[in-house]
C-alpha cells in the first residue's frame, strides 16, 4: 500500500518538475507564434490580438503607469498628445496607439512629432518603445482633421512594461523656486503701488490771457 502512495507522489513531483521545464519553453514559443502570424502568415494584427496575447501585462501595466490624451485644435488639422506619467520605475515599455478612421485612414497619413518605433499595422497602429521609465515623457503627432471632425472616443492606447522597479515618489511643490520668482514681483508690485499712492496729483496749467480780454 504503501510503495503504491510512493509511486503516486512520485508521478506527482515527476509532472511538477516537467511543467516548470515546459513554462520557459512555452514563454520563448509564444512570441514566435505571434511573429509567425505578423509575418509569415501575412496576417494583419489588430489591437485585440496585441490585448489577447498580453493581457495579464496590461493589467499591471496600467496599474503603474498613467496615460492622459489630450488633443488641441490647429485650425483644418489637430494635433494628439499622450503624456505617459510612471507610478514606478519601468523598463521595456511598449506604448501601443490606435488611430481611427475618423483621423486617419493610413499611418501615411499621420504627421509624427514623435516618431515611433514600429509601425504595426497602417490601419494605423504604432507603438513607441521605452527601455527605461522614470520620468513624464509627452508624445505628439498631427492628424489631417479638424477637431469637430475625429472621434475623441475612438482613439485607444496601452502600454506593456515587461520590468517593475520602486515606487516613484509624487512631485513634490517646489517652495524655493515659487519664492525666487515670486518675491521680486512682490517687492516690485509694491514698490509700484507705494509711488502710485505718494505721488502728488498733477496742479492745473494755468494760460495767462492776454492784457486786452481785461480792458474795458
Amino acid at each position: 500500500m504503501w510503495l503504491k502512495h510512493k509511486m503516486k507522489i512520485k508521478f506527482f513531483l515527476l509532472i511538477i518538475v516537467l511543467f516548470l521545464l515546459i513554462l520557459p519553453v512555452l514563454a520563448q514559443i509564444r512570441p514566435l507564434i505571434y511573429d509567425y502570424r505578423r509575418g509569415v502568415a501575412g496576417a494583419e494584427i489588430t489591437l485585440q490580438d496585441v490585448i489577447n496575447e498580453n493581457l495579464d501585462q496590461i493589467l499591471k501595466t496600467r496599474e503603474n503607469l498613467k496615460i492622459e490624451r489630450a488633443f488641441i485644435s490647429k485650425g483644418k488639422k489637430t494635433e494628439v498628445r499622450l503624456k505617459l506619467t510612471p507610478l514606478k520605475i519601468l523598463k521595456n515599455v511598449s506604448l501601443y496607439e490606435e488611430i481611427p478612421k475618423s483621423a486617419a485612414e493610413s499611418s501615411d497619413e499621420i504627421i509624427f512629432k514623435t516618431k515611433p518605433t514600429e509601425i504595426i499595422n497602417k490601419d494605423p497602429i504604432s507603438v513607441w518603445y521605452f527601455a527605461y521609465l522614470d520620468n513624464e515623457k509627452e508624445i505628439k503627432y498631427n492628424v489631417n482633421k479638424s477637431l469637430e471632425e475625429i472621434n475623441q472616443e475612438e482613439f485607444k492606447a496601452f502600454a506593456i512594461a515587461t520590468e517593475f522597479g520602486e515606487q516613484l515618489a509624487p512631485k513634490r511643490i517646489n517652495i524655493n523656486m515659487i519664492l525666487a520668482v515670486a518675491l521680486p514681483i512682490i517687492i516690485i508690485a509694491s514698490i509700484l503701488l507705494f509711488a502710485s499712492r505718494t505721488k502728488k496729483p498733477p496742479q492745473p496749467s494755468y494760460t495767462q490771457y492776454p492784457p486786452q480780454y481785461y480792458r474795458r
